[in-house]
Order: C-alpha cells, then sequence, then structure tokens
C-alpha cells in the first residue's frame, strides 16, 4: 500500500479554514477579476493554480454556459 503524500496531506488539513481565512482578501480581488471579464462570452478565462476553485464557482453562477 502507498503511503500517504505529507505535503497532500498538510493541504487537506488546511483546506477547510482556506476560504474562512482569507475572505476579504479572495471577496475584493475575486470580484475585481470578475468585473474584469465581465461582458466577454467569446474569451475563456484560464485561472491556473486556482486554490479552492472560488473563482470558478462564482464565473459559473454568473455564466452557467461556461
Amino acid at each position: 500500500m502507498r503511503q500517504p503524500d505529507p505535503v497532500q496531506q498538510s493541504y487537506d488539513q488546511l483546506a477547510p479554514d482556506y476560504d474562512r481565512r482569507w475572505r476579504s482578501y479572495e471577496e475584493a480581488t475575486l470580484h475585481a477579476t470578475l468585473e474584469a471579464v465581465s461582458g466577454r462570452p467569446a474569451e475563456r478565462l484560464l485561472d491556473v493554480a486556482c486554490g479552492t476553485g472560488e473563482l470558478e464557482r462564482m464565473l459559473l453562477a454568473r455564466c452557467p454556459a461556461l
């Protein structure tokens, strides 16, 4: 049986609190990003190193056809 990756274990432990800890920063930057990409339905957006996927969740809520 393969041993668990210690880095993965560490991130798994931090993940539940990540969004809560960074909520005010995330809200400001994510809303600014959403405003910057709004109204551009013909373009695609690639989110590299997307963290917990909060930007994708917000984008899909705003533009379900993506």
